[in-house]
């Protein structure tokens, strides 16, 4: 990841397990959102729905 440019806006709770670093941002989103996305081929795949459901557990857990 120390090679890659991105961006992105995590509860600081998320960042500081994963050893990310934060920089300051002044805005606060009014609610968090989650949205993710997937190739038609996956809609029916029961790993897809596990991997979802996960990863909007562990981010809801960490509000």
């Amino acid at each position: 990841m120390e090679f890659n440019d991105v961006f992105a806006y995590v509860p600081s709770a998320i960042a500081a397990d994963d050893d990310l670093r934060v920089l300051p941002f002044t805005i606060e989103p009014n609610e968090l959102e989650i949205a993710v996305a997937w190739h038609r081929r996956a809609a029916g795949s029961s790993l897809r729905k596990w991997l979802v459901e996960l990863v909007v557990k562990s981010v809801m857990d960490k509000r």
